[in-house]
């Protein structure tokens, strides 16, 4: 999760490189930064345009929440709220320029 979570408590994922990288933290100085490129299902999908930061869960018939581009959203963004739901692939270690 990110300190910023626009869809409440939830492991984000997104297909933009550029949104991950700007989501990532280091609790401990590094210079290298990491991703993990995983495989999430999301299900039946709850599409927002505007934040809601007091989710916990999606809505009742619903599996993961996803954010669609729009006046409040600069990139696409999904929410799932039970671990089950993502497989991690590959861990990607690099160093921003």
């Amino acid at each position: 999760t990110t300190g910023f979570m626009r869809f409440g408590r939830g492991i984000y994922a997104s297909s933009t490189s550029s949104r991950a990288h700007d989501s990532s933290r280091n609790n401990i100085p590094s210079v290298n930064r990491a991703l993990i490129l995983a495989t999430v299902v999301l299900g039946n999908m709850y599409k927002l345009r505007q934040p809601n930061p007091q989710l916990t869960s999606p809505p009742q018939g619903y599996h993961s929440v996803i954010g669609e581009i729009g006046a409040s959203l600069n990139y696409d963004e999904s929410a799932v709220y039970t671990e089950s739901a993502i497989r991690p692939r590959w861990l990607v270690i690099y160093r921003p320029v």
